[in-house]
């Protein structure tokens, strides 16, 4: 069993794989965030996420940002190997509506295939 523990290995940190992950990945929208997903090497999957100045201000990035971090690092064990990169440059606002739940069932039906 993995540790549910969100570690510096679980990001995405190197530019060269965010743009690997944004070229050569699936890509799938989640209003306002665009996801993309591209199969690793590992066994474990890792995540990345820039949200831009035009996505709202810097306290509701910093919301948004630590709360799909605590969204990976709950379904980590279940998201299989893949290196997820979250995108936004579209106004957050409606994230606070409690569109995360959803968007993890969206993302675990992806995973799976089901879309």
């Amino acid at each position: 069993m993995t540790s549910a523990t969100f570690r510096r290995s679980d990001r995405l940190r190197l530019s060269d794989d965010i743009r690997a992950v944004r070229r050569t990945g699936e890509r799938e929208f989640f209003p306002p965030l665009v996801v993309y997903r591209k199969k690793n090497r590992r066994e474990t999957p890792r995540v990345g996420i820039a949200l831009t100045r035009g996505s709202g201000s810097s306290p509701l990035r910093n919301w948004t940002k630590r709360k799909i971090r605590e969204l990976f690092r709950q379904n980590k064990q279940k998201l299989g190997g893949y290196d997820y990169f979250f995108f936004s440059s579209r106004d957050l606002r409606p994230l606070k509506t409690g569109l995360f739940d959803e968007i993890v069932e969206k993302l675990l039906l992806w995973k799976s295939g089901q879309k």
